[in-house]
């Protein structure tokens, strides 16, 4: 009975030690968290979208890497953990992006400013994917119909994506609209074949 007293006590710590591994789990949070989101008014959505921006911007300074390769050259490890950096935000950017959009749809110019809209263009934008960049074409392309995104910002995230895709810049030859460029690289990347259901 003398190492009752003893026993008992390692009984309570190690009952202890298991209820705040069990509290500490509780307070992580879950997958399920991770890839939710809940913005019920549009001033919980505009700060959803500015922080976005910000984070996005906060990667991205080029006089930072203008002097990174002319320090260290383009190849160096500085400017390599340099553009590191920014993929890693972008990454988290467009996961952010891929939630919004599929909960809440593309911001809508009666309700957002010019700032708040041009963020899941400029995550989407900046992705290197083509499989991404491809994913989202018809959201991109009926924000650009509905007047969410000017005509400027889409015909880059198509220019951009025609470069991705074929390894060059595209190219058209005489005068011609920003409507008829626009036109032609939907149809080089093949992405007309959504806008034929409309």
């Amino acid at each position: 009975m003398k190492n009752f007293p003893y026993k008992f006590f390692i009984c309570v710590v190690l009952f202890s030690m298991l209820l705040s591994c069990s509290n500490q789990r509780a307070n992580e949070p879950s997958t399920n968290e991770e890839n939710q989101i809940e913005l019920t008014t549009i001033q919980d959505k505009k700060r959803f979208l500015k922080q976005i921006l910000k984070d996005d911007q906060a990667v991205r300074d080029g006089q930072l890497e203008s002097s990174l390769i002319a320090t260290y050259g383009y190849n160096s490890v500085e400017h390599k953990e340099y553009i590191e950096n920014q993929w890693k935000q972008d990454e988290v950017n467009l996961h952010k992006i891929e939630l919004y959009l599929k909960k809440y749809g593309y911001p809508k110019k009666v309700l957002f400013g010019k700032d708040e809209r041009v963020v899941p263009w400029l995550v989407i934008h900046h992705s290197t994917n083509i499989s991404v960049r491809n994913r989202y074409f018809d959201i991109l392309y009926n924000a650009y119909k509905d007047g969410n995104i000017d005509q400027t910002a889409f015909s880059m995230y198509l220019n951009r994506t025609y470069k991705f895709t074929f390894r060059e810049d595209f190219d058209m030859k005489g005068n011609f609209s920003s409507d008829i460029e626009i036109s032609r690289l939907i149809e080089k990347l093949g992405l007309e074949q959504g806008l034929e259901k409309e």
